[in-house]
């Protein structure tokens, strides 16, 4: 295997591991809060960082991998890890707050579970490719 798909095996797993199962969640009486672990948003800061050389180094071998390693390793630097840092959900017994975005440009959202007059699940199916039944 060379090192070109080594390393991108590399940035894959890098960031599957930042987008599964990294939430943090924080009771105070009635009042749970959700939001990405401190490390999450370390790790992605460092991966943007680490891409930055990578990136410089790989376009001798790849220019568009070296390239794209350079655009978006500043990126993930700048705007993703505070992003992540910023995004957080807040529920308590009168009200469910939503906050998220990318960093200065944030969105939120807040229900009043008061002002609810009815909640509905739905489901609905679609197929998938080879015939693949999705729900």
């Amino acid at each position: 295997m060379n090192t070109q798909k080594v390393f991108g095996l590399f940035i894959c797993g890098c960031v599957l591991c930042t987008v599964t199962g990294c939430v943090r969640e924080s009771v105070v009486g009635a009042t749970h809060t959700f939001g990405y672990e401190l490390w999450v948003s370390a790790l992605v800061f460092l991966i943007g960082l680490i891409a930055i050389p990578g990136g410089w180094l790989l376009r001798g071998h790849s220019a568009r991998m070296g390239w794209g390693l350079l655009i978006v390793g500043p990126l993930a630097a700048i705007l993703g890890a505070p992003s992540m840092l910023l995004d957080t959900v807040v529920v308590d017994d009168h009200s469910l707050v939503r906050k998220s975005g990318i960093w200065g440009m944030t969105a939120g959202c807040e229900i009043n579970i008061d002002n609810l007059q009815q909640v509905t699940l739905s489901s609905r199916q679609v197929s998938g490719r080879r015939g693949r039944k999705k729900t």
